[in-house]
Order: C-alpha cells, then sequence, then structure tokens
C-alpha cells in the first residue's frame, strides 16, 4: 500500500485529492490548518485517513509521522486564490515560505517524491511581466508566488534528492468549489436570474473537472518522469466565450451574458500554452467527464447548496469518500 501526505487537504483540490488516493488504495496524512477542517475530514470515515492540523509554514506536527516513509508529498495548500488575499503580498510571500517549508518536510520525512500545485497563470505571470508597460493587474502577486514557489521548491527538491514534479493546472471547476472565481460565479448568477459582467471572451480558455484533476495528479505521481513539465487539462481549447455560452445554455438560456462589460487586462495564452500532450504520453491520462458533464453536475451542487442553506442543512460525503459521480 503507498502513502502519502497531502496539504490544503479540505480546499477544493486537495479534498478531491484525499478522495482520489484513498479509493485507489493509498494511506494518506491529511494536513489541515484548523479544527474545523479536521471535521470536515472526519465525515469520510475511512481507516487509511490520518488528520495533522498544521498552521503552515510551521510543518512540525507531521514530524509525529516521521517514522512512517512516506512515498510522496502533494503540497496543495494555497491561500489566497481568489479574492482579496489573492492581491496580498504578505499572503502570498507566506504561501511560498511554505511551499519550501513543505520541500523540506518531505525530505525529513524520507518522502521520495515531491508533487506541488502549479498553475497556469506562471505562464501568464512570464509574459505579462515582461511587458514594458505599467502593470495593471494586481492578480499578478498570486502569479508571481506561484512562479516563485514553483523554481525555490524545484531547487529545494534537487537539492535534498527528492523526485520532483510542479503540473501546471489550467482551470479547475466542478460540485463542491464555493469562490469568488468567475465560472462558479457567472453559474450562480444565472441561477438567481442575474446577467454576469464578463470581458469579451476571445482570449484563449481550457477547464478540467475536478475528478479528472485528481486523478491527474495521482497518476503523474505514480508515473510521471520527475522534473518533467506537465499540464493538467481538459481536451478543449477555444476561446472563453464558446464555454460560457455552453454554460448560459445549460444553466439557464433565458439570462443573456454580459460579454464586454469588463475591459480584459491580463494576456492572452498560445494554445501550445494548454498542451497536455506530455501528461497524455508518459502518463496515460484522460478525461473522463466532459466540459457540459461537468457543468450539469457543477449546476446541480450549487442549487442544493441554496436550498441546504434555506432548509439548515449541510452536505455529508458517503462513508468510504470514494466520488460517485464517474
Amino acid at each position: 500500500m503507498k502513502r502519502a501526505i497531502v496539504t490544503g487537504a479540505s480546499g477544493f483540490i486537495g479534498f478531491s485529492l484525499l478522495q482520489e488516493l484513498l479509493c485507489n488504495n493509498y494511506e494518506v496524512l491529511a494536513v489541515v490548518h484548523s479544527k474545523e477542517s479536521e471535521h470536515k475530514l472526519e465525515s469520510l470515515r475511512n481507516p487509511n485517513l490520518s488528520i495533522a492540523i498544521c498552521d503552515i509554514p510551521d510543518f512540525s506536527p507531521l514530524y509525529l509521522h516521521k517514522t512512517d516513509n512516506y512515498d510522496v508529498f502533494f503540497h496543495m495548500a494555497w491561500e489566497g486564490v481568489s479574492g482579496e488575499k489573492n492581491r496580498s503580498l504578505p499572503v502570498q510571500r507566506r504561501n511560498v515560505s511554505g511551499a519550501i517549508a513543505a520541500v523540506k518536510t518531505a525530505a525529513d520525512l524520507q518522502c521520495k517524491k515531491f508533487v506541488g500545485a502549479g498553475s497556469i497563470h506562471e505562464v501568464e505571470c512570464m509574459k505579462e511581466m515582461e511587458q514594458a508597460v505599467p502593470i495593471q493587474n494586481y492578480a499578478n502577486y498570486y502569479k508571481t508566488a506561484k512562479l516563485a514557489a514553483h523554481y525555490y521548491c524545484k531547487l529545494e527538491s534537487q537539492k535534498r534528492g527528492l523526485d520532483f514534479f510542479w503540473p501546471r493546472l489550467t482551470n479547475t471547476f466542478g460540485a463542491g468549489e464555493l469562490s469568488e472565481r468567475m465560472l462558479v460565479s457567472t453559474i450562480q448568477k444565472l441561477l438567481r436570474n442575474e446577467i454576469p459582467q464578463l470581458t469579451e471572451g476571445t482570449q484563449l480558455y481550457n477547464f478540467i473537472y475536478i475528478t479528472d484533476a485528481a486523478r491527474a495528479y495521482r497518476m503523474i505521481a505514480e508515473r510521471g518522469v520527475a522534473y518533467h513539465n506537465y499540464v493538467i487539462g481538459g481536451e478543449e481549447i477555444k476561446p472563453l466565450k464558446e464555454f460560457l455560452l455552453e454554460v448560459q445554455q445549460i444553466v439557464n438560456p433565458n439570462v443573456p451574458l454580459g460579454f464586454g462589460k469588463y475591459r480584459f487586462q491580463g494576456v492572452c495564452l498560445a494554445e501550445e500554452d494548454f498542451s497536455t500532450e506530455s501528461l497524455r504520453k508518459e502518463t496515460g491520462f484522460q478525461t473522463h467527464v466532459k466540459f457540459e458533464e461537468g457543468i450539469n453536475i457543477t449546476k446541480d451542487f450549487l442549487q442544493q447548496q441554496v436550498l441546504n442553506s434555506q432548509q439548515g442543512g449541510i452536505c455529508i460525503e458517503n462513508d468510504n469518500g470514494c466520488n460517485t459521480n464517474v
């Protein structure tokens, strides 16, 4: 039986990865930041799950598990992916420090592999920050922190003899996410019969459903080539507007989309920036959930959240934590 450590285990990506690992016969030490997060994981009721509370970048509680000989350390914890903290220098600097500390902890705990949570935003950052113009997009605090963490962790992993993986994730979505990110907020507004305020949507985009993303992380850890570059994404690469029109037709075709209400302040990526060819060739990964199916699942989840809030109920995972959507 393989053994893994997962930080950020109560977050959107971390929780799905945790379920993916448990359903594939891993023993997992899940790292969370609070008792409230610990309670969420306890609902999984899995004998192969252990939980540790850490105030990252302080990983000292994990050293109680030093003799457990883990195979892989998945570092999914990251504060401030969206909202005001996305633009906070202190928050993003703490994220970088946490990632570096995670590599050291992985080596101290004799993990063989380190897998970080990279982002396609790193590519945007490199292109955007190189422009000879003033920077208007303060989300670059988050993007720059991701890029810095990538390179520091790569150096530290090499120095400490770890197999290093930093797959860049495109745009993940799915049931379980309650955030301020664009796709979630668009679906929520359509459900409320509100017109989403959007850019023209001409920039290329790529989406991947959360369970597929979690499976990709596991397959990279099991079959990937250390230090190779991987992109975790879906099969379709097309203008954002085309994706959002699909969302509109699925969620609420009676509400128009407010394209052009905002000016796009980022940079446009090329099709090759989203290429998952190396991931597919080297690990055999294929997506299971098409965009349309994923939007339907996500819509149902968000509708259920509204119903639960009205009735004072809560959502509970199934007993073994295995995903039943695919």
